[in-house]
């Protein structure tokens, strides 16, 4: 069962606003199922004779077919046996909660209130919030786009740890699969980081794994009418892109274990 819950602006990141309020927050709950059909295709065999008189001759068939059936292809079950190992994490708190005061002011100047939210979900494998921030610059109809995503992985069919790095390996390959191979970046157990593509401005991001915990931040410029070159704004970009993973991997051991 999966529970997904929609946090709104003042749950974080309102202005002097620092106290986790995810507990009042509504949400839905939607149910997801597994299934898979697999269809046999019918058959006919068609076998003829021949009579042996010249007057008499017919062509004898017979046709069969299998109905087809329908299978259901169950979802994978936990292993019941697999527990939390000493210094894992079990839940995973709104990641506005863990920024600094004044880095979360500075993250959400002038953004935009109805365009800034964080949604929460709550699976038998996972934990985790999903936060985007757009900013609107004075005077620019353009936005800067800021996503942080921290995951918290369950034992499920493996260790939570072992859950975490499979999980961390197929975000930092796929969070900009077209775009320049990351490089590695000391920060918690493992981590990758984005480089500058010679021919386009791309997102900069940050993907770390910390025991069984994974955050990735990404942040896109968007303003056609940007200062500078390409390299100056990505750099910005990176620039703020690290402020946040810093912070946010400082504040993964206060985690509820």
């Amino acid at each position: 069962m999966d529970v997904t819950k929609v946090a709104p602006l003042e749950a974080g990141f309102a202005p002097g606003a620092y106290r986790d309020k995810a507990s009042n927050l509504t949400g839905s709950i939607r149910l997801k199922g597994w299934s898979m059909n697999r269809s046999i295709s019918s058959h006919c065999r068609v076998g003829s004779v021949l009579a042996a008189s010249v007057l008499l001759g017919g062509l004898l068939g017979a046709c069969s077919a299998e109905t087809p059936q329908a299978t259901t292809l169950d979802p994978p079950t936990p292993d019941t046996r697999l527990t939390l190992r000493p210094g894992e994490y079990r839940s995973a708190p709104d990641p506005r909660t863990l920024l600094s005061p004044a880095l979360r002011e500075d993250l959400m100047h002038n953004a935009d209130p109805h365009e800034t939210k964080c949604r929460h979900k709550a699976r038998l494998v996972a934990d985790y919030w999903r936060c985007y921030v757009l900013t609107r610059y004075p005077g620019s109809r353009n936005l800067d786009r800021t996503i942080i995503h921290l995951s918290v992985s369950l034992p499920f069919t493996d260790t939570a740890t072992a859950e975490a790095i499979e999980e961390f390996d197929e975000s930092y390959k796929t969070i900009d699969a077209s775009g320049p191979a990351p490089v590695p970046l000391k920060l918690g157990d493992q981590a990758y980081q984005s480089v500058p593509d010679r021919e386009e401005l791309r997102d900069a991001w940050i993907v770390f794994r910390r025991r069984n915990v994974v955050v990735s931040v990404s942040v896109h410029e968007a303003r056609r009418d940007a200062d500078g070159p390409e390299s100056a704004i990505y750099a910005d970009q990176l620039r703020r892109t690290r402020r946040l993973a810093t912070e946010l991997a400082q504040a993964v051991p206060q985690l509820p274990q």
